[in-house]
């Protein structure tokens, strides 16, 4: 009969491996998995998965919207810490996210479960579709929901989302339920869309009412 044979690690050898001391400088890592909502550049929440591998090895993966898992080497001593990183690395998340929705925008062919008669019928030729895809630029969005772009093409889309809120289209007249919005264009779809991931607030302006004429007091004259 053969039995197993134990080996006595260092500390330093069972850091390496993803052991250690239970209590190192003092602290005590009690945890290896923790579940916490933190903030988004758009003001949304969202939920965050924290996995430890080892004393200075942890994962932090966003939830939906985002869908994104970043690693971070380092020493994160309790839950509070681990909250903290979270909070600090939700903008980098989110613009990963946001490189992503790019990526997808700029395909030829639809993602797999995308069906192109759900997103609507093509706006743009080929070729316009494809040097405009993946840019963002301030839209009017129209009742039937299409966009039309009337600003200048971003890469960057905090930069569509400057430009709507800088007050320079604010001579556009709109008409009825007409908005202006930042839109991402799209290749596969030939159109643009209203992205899904905006960090800064893009609310459209509400259209300006035409001031209304004080109502005229017609003068009784004096009967003879």
């Amino acid at each position: 009969m053969k039995f197993v044979k134990w080996i006595t690690l260092t500390p330093a050898e069972r850091e390496a491996v993803g052991g250690g001391s239970q209590r190192q400088s003092g602290i005590a890592y009690q945890f290896k998995e923790h579940c916490f909502t933190a903030m988004l550049p758009n003001g949304e929440e969202c939920m965050v998965s924290y996995t430890r591998y080892a004393v200075r090895f942890h994962s932090l993966e966003f939830s939906a919207p985002l869908c994104q898992k970043i690693g971070y080497e380092g020493e994160l001593s309790g839950i509070q810490a681990v909250e903290e990183k979270g909070k600090e690395l939700a903008p980098q998340a989110f613009r990963m996210a946001q490189q992503d929705e790019q990526k997808q925008m700029r395909r030829k062919t639809p993602p797999q479960g995308v069906a192109l008669k759900s997103i609507g019928e093509p706006q743009l030729r080929n070729q316009s579709a494809e040097r405009q895809a993946g840019y963002y630029a301030v839209c009017i969005r129209h009742v039937s929901g299409t966009l039309v772009p009337k600003g200048v093409l971003y890469e960057d889309p905090n930069k569509a989302c400057e430009e709507l809120a800088s007050g320079v289209h604010d001579r556009v007249q709109l008409h009825g339920e007409q908005r202006l919005v930042v839109g991402l264009c799209c290749r596969y779809a030939k159109r643009w869309q209203e992205p899904k991931l905006l960090a800064l607030p893009a609310k459209p302006p509400e259209p300006a009412e035409s001031p209304k004429s004080p109502a005229r007091r017609t003068r009784k004259t004096p009967q003879t």
